[in-house]
Parts: structure tokens; sequence; C-alpha cells
């Protein structure tokens, strides 16, 4: 299990990494878009799609990053009044229910992707798999990211080691 743990968190560091990378690359697209038509006179085509291509997969690849470092929003007012052990059992719950979305999500987002092969954008002419492909790549992460958190809650629940601080829960 500790491999498993580690081997994710190399992965998401990796992946943390790339969107600084693609955040980067996103502002320079814009910076360009700017000048070219405020300085120079005359818009690049490519920049605004370029940007919100990078923008879909950095969102896309950002919010498995959130889980596994557990700053996601959630509301708890109504589990806060269930006893410790009811929380921990909500808590398993909520988390075999991402990994049901993930699945479910990563099953059509590839029928998209595969419906899609073969056809392209129009202006910037990327291949739309490439767009679409952000999605089934965020299950997988996600998935992975899910079952690293469903064997802290259940070792958590083993050893009665919780703790309140941490969690990355809004309050």
């Amino acid at each position: 299990m500790k491999k498993f743990k580690s081997g994710i968190d190399k992965v998401m560091k990796f992946i943390e990494n790339l969107l600084w990378i693609l955040l980067a690359i996103a502002v320079i697209i814009v910076v360009m878009q700017i000048v070219s038509r405020y300085v120079v006179g005359n818009s690049l085509i490519w920049t605004e799609q370029a940007a919100r291509y990078l923008f879909i997969w950095m969102v896309m690849l950002g919010v498995p990053i959130m889980f596994h470092k557990k700053i996601f929003i959630s509301f708890d007012l109504i589990s806060k009044a269930f006893p410790k052990r009811v929380q921990e059992i909500l808590n398993i719950v909520i988390i075999v229910a991402c990994l049901a979305f993930s699945c479910y999500y990563f099953y059509h987002s590839l029928q998209l992707v595969i419906q899609t092969m073969g056809r392209y954008t129009s202006g910037f002419r990327v291949p739309f798999w490439l767009l679409y492909g952000a999605q089934p790549v965020f299950c997988v992460l996600l998935f992975f990211v899910e079952i690293g958190l469903l064997i802290d809650q259940v070792d958590e629940m083993r050893t009665g080691a919780g703790t309140e601080a941490g969690k990355g829960e809004a309050e």
C-alpha cells in the first residue's frame, strides 16, 4: 500500500509541475494576443483557441490534485452532527460514490473521444480527440487518487487515528 501511495504522490507532483508549465504557456499566449492586437494592430487567430484548450486541460488535471491534497470544498454541517464512526462511514460512502462517478464518466468520455477520432477543430486544426482526451485522463487520475483516499480512510477507521485538523474541509 505504501508503494501505491508513493506512486500516486509522484504522479501528482509531476502533474502539478506540468500544470505550472501549462499555466506559463497560457499566460504567454494571452500576452502575445494582447500585444499583437493592441500594439501591432493585428490579432493572432490561434491564441484564443490555444488558451481555451490549455485551460480545459489545466482544469481536468487540477481537480485530481485538489482531491489528492484534500483542498476541495465540502459541506460537512450535517455529517458533523453524527458520531465519529458514522462520519467515517459517510466518508467511505462519498469516496465510493466518487469512484463510481469516475468509472461512469470515464466510459462516456472515452466514447466521446472515440467518436471524435478523425475530426478537427476549426481554425487551429487540433484533433478533437486531443481536446476531449482530457476527460478520460481526469477520470483515471481521480480514480487512483480516490483509491488512495479510500485506503487512508479505512486505515484511519482501523487505527482510530483520525484527526479533524488538516482534512482540507471547508467549515
